[in-house]
């Protein structure tokens, strides 16, 4: 069923990731496509990935690039009052929430933006935070860190 869904779901899974991508430029913060991936889970469902090239981000970045998908969703709800078009669009995006709606790596993005701010993902001191905070809170059992690259210490 989960491969159904997924399949109907393309369209606006590709709409989120081209608007990740279209705020990214927008706002000075690019990806790598050679590094970017798709993971097909074992249910049938899609995971992508946009990795940046510089994982540095400013403030704007922050709250422009992870969100996007949110902004395009509120603008076509907007636009669904002047036309019936967007909101059969907006009806779609509803249905396909799991792909259309940010994803809960970009509501990460937010939730550690002070970190992100201050350091890259690379740096020593970003690593030893996190696998401190991780190993303090057995926060790994309870979320889901895939959004980071670093190996994280037991």
């Amino acid at each position: 069923m989960m491969r159904l869904y997924t399949y109907l779901s393309l369209p606006g899974l590709f709409i989120h990731e081209l608007m990740h991508v279209i705020f990214g430029a927008l706002s000075g913060y690019f990806f790598s496509y050679k590094e970017s991936y798709l993971l097909t889970n074992s249910d049938g469902s899609i995971q992508v990935g946009l990795e940046p090239i510089n994982r540095k981000m400013n403030l704007f970045q922050m709250l422009m690039v992870p969100m996007a998908p949110l902004y395009l969703i509120l603008a076509v709800a907007v636009m669904a009052f002047f036309n019936v078009i967007f909101l059969y669009v907006l009806i779609y995006f509803i249905i396909t929430y799991v792909y259309s709606f940010p994803s809960k790596g970009d509501f990460n993005n937010l939730r550690y933006g002070k970190v992100y701010l201050k350091y890259k993902y690379d740096d020593p001191t970003f690593s030893r935070f996190f696998s401190r905070y991780v190993a303090s809170k057995n926060y790994h059992e309870e979320h889901d860190m895939s959004f980071l690259d670093i190996e994280l210490e037991k």
